[in-house]
């Protein structure tokens, strides 16, 4: 039996192992051990933490995770596939490098939102705090192979970017497999890609077991999901769009640094409400449990996951034409099903 470890720092990565662990490898040659890797942001969280068939889950104190013992666990026990998601844990790269040369076991990684299909650009002062903060964590965690320090800091680990750019460590030879919803439109790692499959209703179910998901909002067809990000003219978006669609109910899911006071802003509206009710449940899985909905945001990441029963728009061409700055004129948008629209008047409901 081949045992697969899946490393995650946020509910979305618990997401995406879990979806990976049932479609792709939920069989008797497969063990799949999904660890919660950042205590703090878990903690006291309604998790249900039962193996469900080959899938078990591992929760541990920050210091383990971040010690050389974890590093010898999922080294000696990985013969598999090594999964991550992020490069916020430079440690877990030397994960990489230790099963590469054992060759025990395949390392990946797997789409962390938009920025796994787009570039990354730090200034001179940006890289330098990064590199220090870097080299502080993987001193910390115990890590004295000279070899390593060689190949990530030296011309191989292109003086150590591969711990900041995702197209510098997923282009790597430390990296086997780079799995995208949208692999077609990858700008990197073309040579390693792996399609994200969809949610079946098992991966689903497994999946709200885990977070403990229940429908809360009596959903009906044709209401409208507005998925905040905290930007300027969201107030006049969901205005407007209050106006247009009166007989949609308008939920709001405001973006975790949103001040709460917005929340007052946007319910001054007759047919808005703001969710309230998803703490710890990953916005992505609650859009894949709704249908004939229409799904609204800027431009936000938890779209690329598809739900077909569903219409996913990105608003923020609207945004650009209003006169609003959103940092961006242009964005990448994988796949097909999300159309950028410029007006409401664009807005199809079922």
């Amino acid at each position: 039996m081949k045992i697969n470890y899946f490393l995650c720092v946020t509910e979305y990565h618990i997401l995406m192992s879990i979806l990976l662990a049932i479609e792709e490898f939920n069989t008797k040659d497969y063990r799949n051990v999904v660890v919660l890797c950042n205590s703090g942001r878990f903690n006291n969280k309604n998790y249900d933490l039962s193996q469900i068939g080959n899938v078990e889950y591992r929760v541990y104190p920050q210091e383990h995770i971040n010690s050389s013992h974890f590093i010898e666990e999922v080294c000696n026990n990985c013969t598999g596939g090594l999964f991550l998601f992020n490069l916020n844990n430079p440690h877990f790269l030397y994960m990489c490098f230790k099963l590469k040369l054992s060759g025990q076991a395949t390392t990946s990684f797997v789409q962390e939102g938009l920025a796994s299909y787009n570039y990354r650009h730090f200034s001179l002062k940006q890289r330098i705090g990064l590199l220090k903060n870097n080299l502080s964590i993987i001193w910390n965690a115990g890590i004295r192979d000279v070899g390593f320090y060689i190949n990530f800091f030296g011309v191989k680990g292109c003086f150590g970017r591969m711990f900041e750019y995702y197209d510098k460590a997923i282009d790597s030879p430390l990296v086997d497999c780079f799995w995208l919803s949208f692999p077609q439109d990858a700008n990197y790692g073309k040579n390693k890609l792996k399609q994200i499959p969809r949610f079946s209703k098992k991966s689903r179910d497994v999946a709200n077991v885990f977070f403990n998901y229940q429908d809360f909002t009596s959903l009906r067809t044709n209401d409208i999901i507005f998925i905040d990000q905290e930007i300027e003219g969201s107030f006049d978006f969901i205005s407007a769009l209050s106006q247009k669609f009166v007989d949609s109910n308008i939920y709001v899911k405001l973006h975790p640094k949103t001040p709460k006071e917005w929340a007052i802003e946007f319910e001054r509206n007759q047919n808005v409400h703001v969710i309230k009710s998803l703490e710890g449940v990953p916005i992505e899985l609650f859009l894949q449990n709704i249908i004939h909905v229409v799904v609204l945001t800027p431009f936000s990441s938890a779209l690329l996951m598809n739900n077909c029963d569903c219409r996913y728009y990105y608003t923020y061409k609207w945004f650009i034409n209003n006169g609003f700055n959103i940092g961006a004129k242009t964005l990448m948008t994988p796949g097909q099903h999300i159309k950028c629209i410029e007006s409401i008047n664009q807005i199809e409901l079922y």
